[in-house]
């Protein structure tokens, strides 16, 4: 049996029925990652809590205000879609038939950077600050099921 790779916190694994069929796997892990995005503009975390507010300096920085002069962006609501470039690459990294790994790509240094920051609250840092952390990427159990009732799973 090959050795399970090892997943960074930029990434999870999903377990899916081993019934479902090559193109329901590849249908439920792109409804998974809807889901994350979707839910994560609405400004909540995996567990459906309010993100922690963006700090003072982040919020009167240059590129916030630019964000919010040109689409809008309010530093009250934390969204983590300051250019909507993070979420954007958020994607399918491997499909087996019992479990969908999707999160962010080695290729894609800085996207995968900034979602590390927000999943473990570093920003940036050499170690996190859990307090600080918006961890947007992961989906519950109810939300999960909702997705697979599509298939009869």
């Amino acid at each position: 049996m090959a050795k399970k790779k090892e997943l960074d916190v930029t990434q999870i694994e999903i377990p899916i029925p081993e019934t479902l069929t090559p193109e329901e796997r590849e249908a439920v892990a792109d409804e998974v990652i809807e889901y994350i995005v979707d839910r994560t503009k609405r400004g909540l975390d995996k567990n459906g809590k309010k993100f922690v507010p963006y700090s003072d300096g982040y919020a009167a920085s240059l590129a916030m205000q630019i964000a919010k002069h040109h689409g809008g962006k309010s530093p009250k609501k934390v969204t983590l879609e300051l250019s909507g470039d993070m979420l954007a690459a958020l994607s399918r990294i491997r499909i087996r038939r019992d479990a969908i790994v999707v999160g962010y790509k080695a290729s894609d240094p800085i996207e995968k950077g900034k979602a590390e920051g927000n999943i473990t609250g570093s920003y940036g840092q050499s170690s996190g600050d859990e307090s600080r952390a918006r961890d947007f990427l992961g989906i519950t159990p109810q939300a999960l099921n909702s997705i697979l009732a599509k298939y009869g799973k």
